[in-house]
């Protein structure tokens, strides 16, 4: 794994040790999060892969890789009941992910956005939204891990609740 902090401790004039953490920008984490559009906002680098825009979004054309949502006839014969999730994540397959590399993907998921991107989909529940079937796509596809993030500091490989336990200040 790519290491993407570095930890230092410093002693204050109160004799508290705290906690400095050093994020480096420049270096992608092997975190690749899947989110969804309406806590997009919580992230910095954010890359929308739905065809579902709203007009208070912060996905845009602009940051939105369209290509890679399912087809808007899967999404309403899902949406109508007229196939399954299981239907609908094989067509996803079918017709989106077989006819990519996920390797080429990611590439240009850098290229284009930079380190530590997150990609946003549509739904809140990620078992009803395509982009955990791609996040699985790019774990066994690629070196990279996409995994359901809440938060920013979740994309650079940081859990907070750990973090706090451990670090909590004790006064010496």
């Amino acid at each position: 794994m790519a290491e993407v902090a570095r930890f230092s401790t410093e002693t204050r004039a109160s004799s508290v040790k705290l906690l400095r953490i050093k994020v480096d920008k420049d270096m992608p984490s092997e975190i690749i999060g899947l989110s969804y559009a309406k806590i997009a906002d919580r992230f910095s680098n954010r890359v929308g892969v739905t065809h579902y825009i709203s007009n208070d979004s912060v996905i845009t054309e602009k940051n939105n890789w369209k290509w890679l949502a399912p087809s808007m006839e899967a999404v309403k014969a899902l949406k109508n009941n007229v196939i399954c999730m299981d239907a609908f994540n094989a067509i996803y397959q079918t017709t989106i992910l077989d006819n990519l590399d996920p390797n080429e993907v990611v590439a240009r998921l850098f290229e284009e956005f930079g380190p530590n991107p997150v990609l946003i989909g549509f739904h809140k529940d990620s078992a009803q939204c395509h982009r955990s079937q791609l996040g699985q796509w790019i774990t066994d596809g690629t070196s990279y891990i996409a995994k359901e993030v809440s938060e920013q500091s979740e994309v650079f490989g940081f859990n907070v609740s750990e973090l706090i336990a451990k670090y909590t200040i004790i006064p010496v």
